[in-house]
């Protein structure tokens, strides 16, 4: 977290925004606040050695109500907001178009090519082509500044006369195609440009001030698209000043909203949800799992539709048939649970063969070896074994104290078979058996004794 904070406050200039995006950036609706302190001295030590060396950062002003409203601190008018709520809107809309793009594209680039060398080849064809068709380079760089006074840049949105439409969706368009393809140059200052382009082009349609919705636009869509609208709010009032606070405010939270459960950075994880209707997402979730599990869920929904269809058209050619096709057969078995802490190691003879492996890997393989049905091993969030302290998860950082449970379900002979002949790695441990049934879905036309041979469950 410090390094992020580091790098952010070093790269742009704003240490007090980069110390706050590191407290973000990492679990959505949650700050790690014991960290708050260790960020905040990076980025302002990260930020102070680019001064010593003479380092300078682009300046951005917005010359809309400059010196009129320095002495309040703020600017407030209520058609002006009106605008500035809507202009959100589409910068959180923008946002999340851009992180599920780039998810997809990135997607289509490892289905048409698996071998992912040739991914960026396949990315400079198309760019290429793109800058023939359009006979412009304003695309490739970062698009802080061009040595072309007539290239759209970050700088150029933020001219009072300047208006521009298109530039944003072809930035979007050029910055997708790179970094899907493998191509690593960062997607913050790009996105900078896409805000900023975004909100000129909203500015020439709703009336509004185009330096002032390229300002709101830099830092809203990056709120929504790395949902951290404090440190982006933050980092709008330390590079254009306070007298639009409110504004960037108004722009970075609703933008926030707007932009979904996606984010550009798939390990991000969803601490609180950011709305009641989203109350379903399991806790601490990352993106990319919460993608596998909707894409799961449309999958499993598109399933069911084509059988209920299938039903249907063969109940009206066929008539009725039978849904219950097959059978269950069940059998007594156990189940046994060990509770240790996660940074154990594995000792005695199998520590020779194991190579100091985790004690809960070592029980696994070795539950393997010795034929048992499963074996798999939990991690827990809250609790305590053996009278120890309660540990909880930490949010950002794996806990290796916390409680580790180490399951097996095989017959009670074979468990105990096993924690006798693993009895040094067993040995003060938490073991707890259960007796649990396991279940056989035979197929009912066969008879009993084929059934057994030939499924499983």
């Amino acid at each position: 977290m410090s390094g992020i904070a580091a790098g952010f406050g070093a790269v742009f200039g704003t240490p007090v925004a980069g110390a706050v995006f590191a407290l973000e950036v990492l679990t959505i609706g949650r700050m790690q606040y014991e960290a708050l302190l260790p960020s905040l001295l990076a980025a302002i030590v990260a930020d102070w050695t680019c001064h010593v060396w003479n380092i300078s950062h682009v300046h951005y002003s917005i010359a809309y109500l400059s010196g009129a409203g320095e002495g309040i601190g703020f600017q407030l008018d209520a058609l002006l907001m009106l605008k500035v709520v809507v202009a959100s809107v589409a910068f959180g809309l923008a946002a999340h178009l851009f992180a599920e793009l780039s998810h997809v594209t990135s997607s289509a680039y490892k289905a048409i090519q698996p071998y992912a060398p040739l991914r960026p080849v396949l990315a400079s064809a198309i760019l290429i082509g793109l800058v023939y068709l359009l006979g412009t380079r304003e695309y490739l760089g970062l698009g802080v500044w061009s040595p072309n006074p007539e290239d759209a840049t970050i700088l150029g949105f933020f001219r009072p006369d300047h208006i521009d439409y298109w530039s944003w969706a072809w930035k979007g368009l050029f910055t997708l195609i790179t970094l899907s393809a493998g191509f690593k140059g960062g997607e913050v200052t790009p996105l900078f440009f896409i805000g900023a382009a975004l909100g000129s082009a909203l500015a020439g349609v709703l009336g509004a001030p185009p330096d002032l919705f390229a300002g709101l636009g830099f830092v809203a869509v990056f709120a929504g698209a790395t949902n951290t609208p404090l440190a982006c709010m933050i980092m709008g009032i330390e590079l254009f000043g306070a007298t639009h606070s409110i504004y960037i405010a108004v722009a970075c939270f609703v933008a926030y909203l707007c932009s979904g459960h996606s984010s550009i950075y798939l390990s991000q994880r969803v601490g609180v949800p950011k709305t009641a209707a989203a109350n379903d997402i399991p806790p601490d979730i990352s993106v990319r799992h919460m993608r596998d599990m909707n894409a799961h869920a449309k999958g499993d929904l598109l399933a069911r539709g084509r059988l209920r269809s299938l039903r249907t058209t063969a109940n009206l050619q066929e008539g009725p048939n039978v849904m219950n096709s097959h059978k269950l057969s069940s059998r007594d078995v156990g189940m046994v649970r060990i509770y240790m802490k996660a940074r154990e190691k594995a000792v005695g003879k199998a520590a020779w063969f194991g190579g100091g492996k985790p004690l809960y890997r070592e029980l696994v393989m070795q539950a393997k070896a010795s034929g048992i049905m499963n074996a798999v091993a939990h991690h827990t969030h809250f609790g305590y074994s053996n009278s120890g302290k309660l540990q909880d998860e930490g949010f950002e950082i794996s806990n290796p104290d916390l409680t580790m449970c180490v399951e097996l379900i095989a017959d009670r002979d074979e468990l105990e078979h096993f924690c006798r002949s693993h009895g040094a790695l067993l040995k003060n441990k938490v073991i707890i058996y259960k007796h649990i049934e396991h279940w056989d879905v035979l197929d009912h036309s066969l008879t009993t004794e084929e059934s057994f041979e030939d499924t499983t469950l």
